[in-house]
């Protein structure tokens, strides 16, 4: 039993840290003026960072709602 809620809790701390993560990147790009040419070159990194880190939040939001103990 220990066990599995110390695999939840690094799930947890996992999600969490994905999700600031991408908050922090959204408000960079937002608030922090770049170039479009800087733009252009990083935004095909920015479009597969958040399909992984929205990948990681949403899985550990379904699997807990699934596996409620």
């Amino acid at each position: 039993m220990e066990n599995k809620n110390n695999t939840w809790k690094s799930r947890r701390k996992m999600a969490w840290f994905s999700l600031i993560s991408m908050i922090i990147v959204t408000f960079v790009l937002i608030f922090i003026p770049l170039p479009i040419e800087r733009l252009k070159v990083i935004s095909e990194f920015i479009v597969y960072f958040y399909f992984g880190v929205t990948g990681i939040v949403g899985s550990y939001v379904g699997f807990k709602a699934v596996w409620k103990e």
